[in-house]
């Protein structure tokens, strides 16, 4: 005869934070931290803030390579003081750059001093939202009143959370009777109920009793 096992299921008030993003997606309500905001973050956004990056840097070096290879470079004699009275005839690169303006640079340097040049004059275009901080300011945070609950099951230990707009008679009535059909489809009866109460200010009086926990203890045979 097998023998009987027990399990249980607590329900009760708690405390949690409804967490809107910047578009307006709502994540479930739950207790929601910065290190929870940060973890999710990480989950769901960092993988594709990190491949937004690298695209962005892939595109700013194509950028710099398509400039320096858009100027005219072209090795060319020239002649410096020293070496006689008709001086010394050296090679160097001329450079006719975009705008039109020459350059010189010592032969077989001008694509790199180009590319120096002008890396040191412009910076690649600054992603917004690509980082945590910034897309945290974006995300707000509102502290509500809610249930939450556990369901202890063969030493396993489930953790449920009810959506805070739909109580019926003070309790998740509906949540908590989805709990218990499911677990009377898997053979669990329900043995005992058990429930606290606290004075809240209601619509007719300033101490009504409403319900702050309830426990089922479970029997399956």
């Amino acid at each position: 005869m097998t023998a009987p096992k027990y399990g249980y299921l607590a329900i009760g008030r708690a405390h949690r934070d409804v967490v809107t993003l910047a578009d307006g997606t709502q994540l479930s309500p739950g207790k929601w931290d910065d290190g929870a905001l940060y973890g999710w973050w990480q989950a769901n956004l960092e993988s594709a803030s990190i491949a937004k990056r690298a695209e962005a840097d892939a595109a700013w070096e194509d950028h710099v390579a398509s400039y320096v290879a858009s100027c005219h470079i072209e090795p060319t004699e020239k002649v410096v003081a020293g070496g006689g009275r008709r001086g010394t005839k050296v090679t160097v690169d001329r450079v006719t750059l975009t705008d039109g303006t020459l350059r010189e640079f010592a032969l077989g340097t001008a694509a790199t001093e180009i590319e120096k040049e002008y890396r040191r004059l412009y910076t690649p275009p600054l992603l917004q939202g690509e980082d945590y901080a910034s897309w945290r300011r974006g995300v707000t945070v509102q502290p509500i009143r809610t249930w939450a609950g556990s369901l202890y099951l063969d030493g396993d230990r489930q953790d449920l959370n009810f959506d805070p707009g739909s109580y019926l008679g003070g309790i998740p009535l509906q949540a908590i009777l989805y709990e218990l059909n499911l677990l009377s489809e898997q053979g669990w009866t329900v043995i005992h109920v058990s429930e606290d109460k606290g004075l809240f200010v209601g619509d007719d009086t300033d101490n009504d009793a409403y319900v702050t926990r309830v426990r089922y203890m479970l029997l399956h045979r």
